[in-house]
């Protein structure tokens, strides 16, 4: 073990009064004095700085002071100081011998032990000696407790009270119950060695004590299973038939459900395959109805084109007709007519325009031909597109039809299902009590 360590000072200060300051010095300190001298109030100070207590006591004379300063020396030869507000809470601790504020902040240490953390007083205090995380058996059943300042605090400050008692140092708190714990802690000072190897077993009374409330928690745990089952709730035999005939009926209508579903999803697809194949119909429509104006405009210009040849061969056939004979307007017959034009290049004009005549009556036939195969086409669209109409409308009206026998066939089996699981709730009650039941048994016999 380490060596330990030494209290320099402990100081008071207040901000409109003067520091109250007592000194230490190295090995056994003594405060002594008159009555009502402030002997206890410097017991419970120094207790109230090594975290021992939480507050220090109300006297008058503390109000005028906000801070107190711990001096120390551990057992490397360092110098701390300890800071504590006089209303409690965290430390600060100070490297150096401190009085007063001093210039930079120390780092935060809670006053609250705790074992499994390392950032509180006694933890500081306890590692410094070479004590910390140390476990001391505290009864006879080997029950443990980690060791802190609050329980060394009487080995470092004893009372005037603690002084002339005629218990044994040891032995301090004079309680029986904390005779095995206050051995073991003087042992642990004297020697080091601590109890974290013991095993904890536990006594015939503390089994008794532990037996007792796990019986009295497994009553309350199945009481509270019978409110919940309910007095007029049925048997666990009707239970079991319930469920039994409810699994029956719910295969059935799981069966009906499932061909409802499948019938309403195949008349929906027989729908959207009508309409889809109706909706691929009026490109080829539009492409129709495009294609015979387009026809039919250039039949009118054929119309027109073959009218006027027609008009240019008759003229022509006229005016060979009387190229041979006498003028008509002078009398003057062929062999002394003067014209600009011969007769042989309007009989040329007049076949050419008969032969043109015929060229687009031709294609006028073929052009006819076409637009007949053209409308008779978009006439056989149309009477598809109607008939996939009426086809549509009545797999929509088959669809109306079906969805009710759906709709109907999923409540009843959402119904059902919801009743089987109350029911296997209400079963599972049954099971949950049973398995109290027996356990129950098993803790009043020891197991």
């Amino acid at each position: 073990m380490a060596s330990g360590i030494t209290i320099r000072h402990l100081v008071f200060t207040g901000p409109s009064v003067a520091p109250a300051e007592l000194s230490f010095n190295d090995g056994l300190n003594i405060v002594y004095g008159a009555s009502n001298t402030g002997k206890s109030f410097t017991t419970k100070a120094l207790n109230f700085m090594l975290a021992a207590t939480k507050e220090l006591p109300k006297t008058e004379e503390i109000t005028h002071y906000d801070a107190v300063w711990l001096g120390l020396t551990l057992s490397s030869a360092r110098d701390v100081t300890l800071y504590r507000a006089t209303k409690g809470g965290a430390f600060r601790v100070h490297d150096g011998m401190i009085k007063n504020t001093p210039s930079a902040a120390g780092a935060i240490l809670q006053g609250k032990f705790d074992a499994k953390r390392s950032d509180n007083v006694s933890y500081f205090l306890l590692e410094t000696l070479g004590l910390a995380n140390k476990v001391i058996v505290k009864s006879a059943n080997a029950e443990k407790d980690t060791l802190s300042i609050r329980l060394l605090s009487p080995y470092v400050v004893v009372s005037e009270e603690d002084i002339i008692s005629e218990r044994s140092p040891v032995l301090y708190s004079g309680i029986p119950s904390q005779r095995t714990f206050e051995r073991n802690l003087f042992r642990l000072l004297l020697t080091g060695n601590d109890h974290g190897a013991a095993v904890t077993v536990a006594g015939k009374k503390e089994k008794s004590v532990a037996r007792t409330a796990k019986v009295e928690l497994v009553d309350e745990m199945i009481a509270q299973l019978d409110e919940e089952i309910g007095e007029g709730g049925p048997t666990r035999e009707e239970l079991t038939e319930q469920i039994r005939k409810i699994e029956g009926s719910l295969g059935s209508l799981h069966d009906n459900l499932r061909q409802a579903q499948n019938n309403l999803d195949s008349l929906v697809t027989e729908r959207r395959q009508l309409v889809e194949t109706q909706r691929d119909l009026v490109p080829r429509f539009t492409e129709l109805e495009v294609t015979l104006q387009r026809f039919g405009r250039l039949s009118e210009v054929y119309k027109s084109d073959i009218a006027r040849l027609q008009a240019l061969e008759e003229g022509g056939f006229i005016l060979v007709t009387m190229a041979e004979r006498d003028c008509p307007v002078c009398g003057a017959p062929p062999a002394v007519q003067r014209h600009n034009h011969a007769a042989d290049e309007i009989a040329l004009a007049h076949r050419a325009a008969a032969a043109e005549v015929r060229k687009i009556q031709i294609e006028q036939r073929e052009l006819g031909q076409t637009m007949t195969s053209l409308e008779a086409e978009a006439t056989g669209l149309r009477s598809r597109s109607a008939k996939l109409s009426d086809e549509i409308d009545r797999a929509g009206k088959r669809i109306e039809d079906a969805r009710p026998k759906e709709i109907a066939a999923r409540h009843l089996y959402e119904e059902l299902s919801a009743t089987k699981a109350r029911l296997d709730r209400a079963e599972d009650l049954y099971e949950r009590r049973d398995r109290l039941v027996v356990r129950r048994s098993q803790i009043e016999e020891g197991f």
